[in-house]
């Protein structure tokens, strides 16, 4: 049996009719979304695995209406939980441009202020998001690559930019 990997994490509740607002952890096409079964992490009482009824692209996240979630109220009941799919059908839903993230091995990563931080020593797939491992300080650091950390990553330049402010609050001393 295949273990399940998030795809995203719910960030809205958008509308009375119970569509939701999910910023992706990799590119996804939404097409292959549709009439998908997907795990609820954490779980609720009521709601655990939902299918997609619909899935649009939307403002650089997904737009997503779940069956049986109809209303607000229980669209804003799912809100910061994640989605997740069986692993074994992950490359299915992914773009060839989210491929590129097992790509950045040796990239130079960089805080947005300028300063350099060291290379990508390896691309961890973990079940919430991917993660860079680094050396920092003579420290090993994971690093999630979610939008709050990344704020570029420029595959021509081989080139990783972290926003110094989260960078700070987390791994600076």
């Amino acid at each position: 049996m295949a273990g399940l990997v998030s795809i995203g994490r719910i960030v809205k509740a958008r509308d009375k009719a119970g569509s939701l607002i999910v910023e992706p952890f990799f590119d996804i096409n939404p097409e292959k979304l549709k009439n998908l079964t997907v795990f609820v992490a954490p779980p609720q009482l009521d709601v655990n695995y939902v299918k997609i009824n619909e899935a649009l692209e939307y403002n650089g996240r997904l737009l997503i209406f779940l069956k049986s979630i109809e209303t607000l109220e229980k669209a804003n009941a799912l809100k910061q939980r994640f989605l997740q799919v069986p692993e074994n059908i992950l490359s299915e839903i992914k773009t060839d441009k989210s491929n590129e993230l097992e790509n950045l091995l040796d990239f130079e990563i960089y805080l947005n202020d300028g300063r350099k931080i060291g290379n990508v020593k390896e691309v961890i797939f973990t079940p919430a998001n991917p993660v860079i491992r680094t050396d920092y300080n003579k420290k090993e650091i994971l690093i999630p690559v979610v939008r709050e950390f990344i704020d570029e990553i420029d595959y021509a330049k081989r080139l990783i930019v972290l926003d110094s402010d989260n960078f700070t609050k987390n791994w600076e001393e």
